[in-house]
């Protein structure tokens, strides 16, 4: 190619990047024309017990906008931290009931209220959850953990407030005030924003137990682990199976993974706010290769002991 032809084809190339940049539009994702509702205040409190699990208290001042659209407000969904929660109940008279549900692999609360409320009318209401797993070893002297607090999807947060118990914690950030024993994070959230804050504990924080009963899960887990990558592999191999002659009728399956059970501290935070809550009206992949459908294998088997017959 000749330098003539390559500089006029640099040229252009450099001219429809610099229409890109200087005159297409900017996007507002986070403009609502008309939002259904608004959030005045959104609360929430933690205090960590010594497993390393969070005790969130949730509460909540919302103000309904418009009840033509979907409706008057009967329930709201609130994105939480993590899939494994447990203990969700209310905390005011006003929520009827209060549970856990996980939608398009979104971590989520269901409050119901007490009844229906239309446009112009405020209610503050509140709920609890015990939520495990957001601990990560830092340094091998702390346990860290991000804690976000969710988004709603359409729907602007006026003023938010995330108090965390000081007690025992080593380092926080971001910039916090320190308010009857608690740090304090403010501020204000648009629709589809979130608030992220880091706390980290001394391991001395939590149980010598617990940490000893997770070093067994650990142990134990990395043992298993291969055992499971390679049984399928033998399984395969042991009853003849092709993969590229199967006739696809096999449909696959989901599994839905909580991490390990119990306490917290060692667990991995993996947690992604990836939704959010808003008003009403994480099935993991399998990356390792490992899943094997019984149905397969039980057509292989059923095929051989024909052919040997």
């Amino acid at each position: 190619m000749r330098k003539g032809t390559f500089r006029r084809i640099l040229c252009g190339l450099l001219a429809v990047l610099c229409a890109v940049i200087f005159f297409v539009p900017e996007v507002k994702v986070n403009a609502v024309s008309n939002p259904l509702d608004e959030i005045e205040r959104y609360q929430i409190t933690i205090s960590v017990n010594d497993k390393g699990e969070l005790l969130a208290d949730y509460l909540i001042t919302w103000k309904v906008l418009d009840d033509q659209q979907e409706g008057p407000l009967t329930w709201v969904k609130v994105l939480l931290p993590s899939k494994d929660i447990h203990d969700v109940k209310p905390t005011t008279d006003n929520v009827v009931s209060a549970s856990y549900y996980v939608s398009n692999r979104e971590p989520l609360a269901r409050v119901d209220l007490d009844r229906a409320y239309y446009a112009g009318e405020t209610v503050t209401f509140g709920f609890s959850c015990r939520v495990c797993n957001m601990f990560y070893t830092k340094e091998k002297v702390n346990y860290a953990t991000n804690f976000n607090s969710g988004w709603f999807n359409g729907i602007a947060v006026d003023e938010y407030e995330i108090r965390w118990d000081a007690d025992q914690v080593s380092y926080a950030y971001p910039e916090y005030e320190q308010v009857d024993g608690y740090y304090v994070w403010r501020g204000s959230l648009r629709s589809g924003e979130q608030a992220t804050i880091h706390v980290e504990y001394p391991k001395s924080a939590f149980a010598l137990k617990y940490q000893g009963y997770k070093l067994f899960r650990m142990v134990a887990f990395a043992i298993l682990f291969p055992l499971g990558m390679v049984l399928p592999i033998l399984i395969s191999f042991m009853v003849g199976d092709k993969y590229g002659d199967y006739n696809g009728r096999y449909r696959g399956g989901h599994f839905h993974g909580r991490g390990f059970g119990g306490g917290c501290a060692c667990a991995c935070a993996c947690a992604c706010a990836c939704a959010g809550g808003g008003r009403a009206g994480c099935s993991a992949k399998d990356f390792y290769g490992t899943k094997v459908s019984s149905a397969r294998v039980r057509s292989r088997l059923r095929a051989k002991c024909s052919s040997e017959s």
